[in-house]
């Protein structure tokens, strides 16, 4: 396996303080669906620029930043290993289609916002927000094959983090898992080997503003896309397809580069967000999945457990991950 290309970062940042306002990067261009979303913003908000306000790492062999040997910020799988390895994205993209129209929630919360043509959904394992345990997305009949579909999904995602992820960290996480009242797989079944990730959240033509997630693992996200001028059935991954969106670390300063079929594992305790479309892209659905880890799911969300400690795994692993 070839070392992944690791970016200089050559720019001195003023990282924004998100604590006042919501932070949204955007690639300049004239977006009714950016501008649909900040309509819907009801806090005073700021949007900066990705080519002037970061460096721009797009490297289609694979790149990492580190924050440490132990700690990984970002790793950006090489295409040609994704290529080579996936099916035709139509059928990723039919599955993820159907979720969206049965799932998606219209209104924003939290830190998402959506506007006109683009959708949001959350599926999986949830905490309880007014009482403890967790509780699973209704499966739907009409959505049964779609979940089946998702599965492989997150077999295809969970191999190619045994594969890229640092050495330990599955290992630490089946650890934990052990020690807590771990019910996270994401979908129940008789299954004894639990899932790497309990949830998912997918979105298409989405922008997210600067925020930090309260997981305890990295985050895996994959973007795809529908061409508005070929039919659905004959798009395929390719490695030359131009940049569709930017995954954005304001805190380092850096803004991946991210065309369809790029997989990219973050982690979520670093200030990131999802920028606007490219202008190749201005008049395509771009889909953005990720899997996700929360603390709560670990923990069983049983309020007694100190989730902090959890999450102080992810960014201090010295004494955990070896």
């Amino acid at each position: 396996m070839d070392a992944l290309h690791t970016p200089i970062v050559t720019k001195v940042m003023s990282y924004p303080n998100i604590t006042r306002e919501r932070v949204f990067y955007s690639t300049g261009l004239s977006d009714p669906v950016f501008d649909s979303m900040l309509s819907g913003v009801n806090v005073p908000y700021r949007v900066l620029n990705v080519f002037t306000d970061l460096m721009v790492d797009d490297c289609v062999t694979g790149s990492k930043l580190m924050e440490s040997d132990l700690v990984p910020i970002y790793i950006l799988l090489p295409r040609n290993i994704v290529v080579n390895n996936s099916p035709s994205q139509h059928i990723d993209i039919l599955h993820l289609k159907k979720l969206l129209m049965r799932y998606s929630k219209p209104k924003s919360r939290g830190s998402r916002c959506t506007g006109l043509s683009s959708k949001y959904a959350t599926i999986g394992v949830h905490c309880n927000r007014s009482r403890s345990g967790l509780s699973n997305t209704r499966i739907f009949d009409d959505c049964v094959k779609s979940f089946e579909h998702v599965k492989k999904m997150l077999g295809r995602v969970q191999h190619y983090a045994a594969m890229y992820l640092p050495f330990g960290l599955l290992s630490t996480l089946n650890r934990i898992k052990e020690s807590t009242k771990d019910k996270s797989n994401f979908i129940p079944n008789n299954n004894e080997q639990r899932d790497v990730w309990a949830s998912l959240a997918t979105s298409y033509n989405y922008v997210s503003p600067i925020h930090t997630d309260r997981d305890s693992f990295l985050s895996c996200l994959m973007v795809s896309h529908v061409p508005s001028h070929a039919s659905l059935k004959k798009q395929q991954i390719v490695c030359d397809l131009d940049v569709a969106v930017y995954f954005c670390f304001p805190g380092s300063g850096v803004a991946v580069a991210l065309r369809p079929g790029d997989i990219l594992f973050f982690n979520p305790l670093y200030p990131h967000c999802l920028s606007q479309r490219t202008e190749e892209y201005i008049n395509e659905e771009v889909y953005v999945t990720s899997f996700y880890m929360k603390t709560g799911q670990l923990s069983a969300n049983d309020k007694k457990v100190c989730n902090d400690n959890l999450e102080y795994d992810l960014k201090n692993p010295s004494s955990t991950y070896k």
